[in-house]
């Protein structure tokens, strides 16, 4: 165990930045997971010198030990609450705008990440790598940007997220960086498991002429899995077989993956984000093996004045800092 740990924070509020005692914070609780709008509340003394921050302002949280601290979250202030006790700041991530853009458009033979740049243009990206091609693909306005972008990273396969400074991530599976944790000296504890794998089903091109290529007229097939086929889903942005077959695997892996489940608490790591790899083979005990490879779906970090410093990080199944669709035929 690392008793030289001493854990430290700070909030930077539009450009002024202040410790963790200065802004008079009582806990600050940062979550953020793949496909979802980061969030961060903060709890602090009604005289603080952020207790005047008002819904709009922009807030920033580093964490780490004394000396070392590293963003975790950037964001604006959605919602103030008062108390007799405390102030209660909530924030979110700047792809929280994304839930409020709504476009009715259409897209024809353009990649998934060229789709996904069109829909990120009000705020700022940082990856967007998608390789899938997209015959067709409507963005309607009942829904909003960010459930398009969801679905794109769903066919192509990709993990939808942001970086600590706010911007959009949209990436392929796997390319996020790589933890090794070992059980005594950074991790508190753990637990794995596995479940029933979500039910998979094929995908298939819609179009007649599938095999021929984007570049040719796509006949819609009136029977485009012929005899006895297994369970299949036509999804009509993808008109080619190599499409298809590319979106089936993302289903695939998807399913393999979450069929194995974990949870891992930490002593704080402001470096471990969403996508990420996490390496377990040092943490197992005596009796309780730990699969070595996993993933990180939703990392939640703790600060505050009686626990210090704890990041607790949800897993699946995948192998650490591997394209999950690696292998699958």
């Amino acid at each position: 165990m690392n008793f030289l740990f001493r854990p430290s924070a700070r909030i930077e509020r539009d450009g002024a930045a202040l410790s963790a005692a200065e802004a008079g914070m009582v806990r600050a609780e940062i979550a953020c997971g793949l496909g979802e709008i980061g969030e961060a509340t903060l709890t602090i003394w009604p005289r603080s010198r952020l207790a005047n921050l008002a819904p709009g302002a922009r807030l920033a949280i580093a964490l780490g030990p004394a000396g070392q601290e590293a963003l975790v979250f950037t964001g604006q202030v959605a919602q103030v609450a008062r108390t007799a006790a405390a102030v209660i700041l909530w924030a979110r991530e700047p792809t929280a705008a994304l839930e409020t853009r709504f476009a009715s458009r259409a897209y024809l033979n353009q990649s998934a990440a060229a789709i996904a740049r069109d829909l990120t243009a009000t705020v700022e990206t940082e990856t967007i790598e998608a390789d899938l091609a997209l015959a067709q693909y409507a963005v309607e306005n009942r829904r909003d940007a960010w459930w398009h972008l969801r679905d794109l990273a769903g066919l192509a396969g990709c993990d939808l997220t942001a970086a600590p400074d706010g911007k959009c991530i949209l990436r392929p599976a796997g390319r996020g960086g790589t933890h090794t944790l070992r059980h005594g000296a950074e991790v508190l504890s753990f637990e794995t498991g596995e479940r029933l794998a979500d039910p998979h089903m094929a995908v298939a091109a819609h179009g007649g002429a599938s095999g021929a290529g984007p570049d040719r007229w796509h006949w819609i097939a009136p029977d485009p899995l012929g005899a006895y086929p297994e369970p299949t889903r036509i999804l009509t942005p993808l008109a080619t077989d190599d499409a298809a077959t590319a979106a089936g695997k993302a289903d695939a892996a998807r399913g393999q993956a979450r069929a194995k489940f974990g949870r891992v608490q930490l002593l704080g790591d402001a470096g471990i984000r969403p996508g990420d790899g996490i390496d377990l083979r040092e943490a197992a005990v005596a009796g309780v093996p730990a699969e070595p490879l996993w993933r990180a779906t939703h990392v939640r970090h703790c600060f505050d004045t009686a626990g210090g410093f704890v990041t607790d990080v949800d897993l699946e199944g995948g192998s650490a800092g591997a394209n999950p669709l690696a292998g699958l035929s």
